[in-house]
């Protein structure tokens, strides 16, 4: 439900002046408050999917109330996203709720919430008050790797990122170019959220923490290099970590959030997907250079982890 309020045109001024700068749409919503209404700038939405990972959402809110009447209701409501979300506070406090932490988490400007596909969770300002953010919203398998401890960690949704102006201005690099009319999401998008992505993580980390990235970076350059066609040897693999069969594979686990045959499992999908892309190879014969063994189990292995049949993903990349 839209209003219309001098005062309020005047207090969301700034951010409609960016979408009238910019591109998007501006609406005024008045919502669970038709007294307060919040400002939201529809950035950019599309339903175009780059094959591998796509951005499909940006929004930026000025005096949100994001979920606070799920919070207020008792039990509360959660939602649950098929998509990964980047919420960042850039004025207010509030409070975070999900399975892991059912006491909430405290929010306030420049925290990060990142939720993930299927995780419940709930969030909104404190009573009575509101707050401003900005959000990006995406999909794809090239984002499941940046999924584990101290990286996307769901165990650790809420971030914390200062200076806010600056982290604000990283965001907005990403998402203002989308806006103009016309625009889709392009490959390069995708790359630049996952460098910005990187950046943040690198921002939160620890020196133990380095230690920790540094060798989960090792063990999966290992299995980068681990010839396509050949079975993994996990044992051999620790023991080139320094670490035994066992050590390593919950290690790997632990800070990465999947196994090391899942992730050199979407690391060889990752190879076909550029053969698909930048090649008229036959899929028999990209099955077989990949060590699958049958064109029907690549195809089956393809569509479990990339969503779709591989002759449907070259398709699509033709047409894109």
């Amino acid at each position: 439900m839209c209003v219309n309020n001098p005062q309020t045109d005047s207090i969301l001024a700034p951010l409609k002046q960016l979408c009238h700068i910019h591109g998007g749409k501006f609406f005024v919503q008045s919502g669970m408050h038709p007294e307060h209404p919040r400002g939201y700038w529809l950035i950019f939405e599309s339903m175009f999917h780059i094959p591998g990972g796509t951005i499909i959402r940006s929004s930026q809110i000025q005096y949100s109330w994001a979920m606070r009447e799920a919070m207020d209701k008792r039990p509360r409501e959660y939602r649950k996203l098929p998509y990964y979300s980047l919420s960042y506070l850039t004025k207010g406090k509030g409070r975070y709720y999900d399975a892991n932490h059912p006491q909430g988490l405290a929010l306030g400007a420049g925290d990060l919430i990142c939720m993930f596909p299927g995780q419940e969770h709930v969030y909104g300002p404190d009573p009575g008050t509101r707050w401003d953010e900005i959000n990006i919203n995406f999909v794809g398998e090239i984002f499941h790797s940046w999924v584990g401890q101290n990286l996307l960690d769901p165990m650790k949704p809420i971030r914390h990122l200062d200076p806010v102006e600056d982290w604000l201005s990283k965001i907005y690099d990403i998402v203002l170019p989308l806006a103009k009319p016309g625009s889709r999401p392009a490959i390069t998008d995708t790359g630049k959220l996952t460098a910005l992505i990187g950046q943040m993580c690198q921002a939160w980390q620890t020196p133990w923490q380095d230690a920790q990235v540094q060798w989960l970076e090792e063990a999966q350059q290992q299995l980068r290099d681990w010839p396509l066609r050949d079975r993994l040897d996990m044992e051999q693999l620790g023991r080139q970590l320094g670490v035994g069969e066992q050590t390593y594979r919950k290690k790997f686990k632990r800070l990465s959030g999947m196994t090391p045959s899942n992730f050199h499992a979407r690391y060889v999908i990752e190879q076909a997907c550029q053969r698909l892309r930048d090649t008229s190879i036959p899929l028999k014969q990209i099955a077989d250079e990949l060590g699958f063994g049958s064109e029907f189990y690549f195809s089956r292995r393809f569509k479990q982890i990339a969503g779709m049949p591989p002759g449907v993903y070259r398709e699509k990349a033709i047409d894109g």
